[in-house]
């Protein structure tokens, strides 16, 4: 399963455990009400969101387990650092973001 972050023109893909936690990182719960990830912000707002998530983002590592059936891959210490930018870029000039 994989989160789409959409303007309108473009996207940025995301698998549903990181979207999980780009979205934490923005400071916004990843589920709505109906319990699945997906929302909207201003463009505007979700730009600042991202820059002050990139600028404070800890940097840290996430371990991969196992869980029954599934492995769930970790993440480098830079990927916040990496996939953030993409964002930042996403939300630059547009009127909304959405997800889901």
């Amino acid at each position: 399963m994989s989160v789409e972050f959409n303007n309108g023109t473009d996207f940025v893909q995301f698998s549903n455990a990181n979207a999980a936690a780009v979205l934490r990182a923005l400071g916004l719960d990843p589920v709505d009400e109906y319990g699945e990830i997906g929302g909207e912000l201003p463009g505007g707002e979700f730009h600042d969101r991202a820059l002050m998530a990139l600028a404070t983002d800890p940097m840290e590592a996430t371990p991969t387990f196992r869980d029954g059936g599934w492995i769930q891959v970790g993440r480098g210490a830079a990927y916040m650092q990496e996939r953030l930018p993409e964002l930042v870029d996403l939300a630059c000039g547009a009127g909304r973001v959405w997800w889901g």
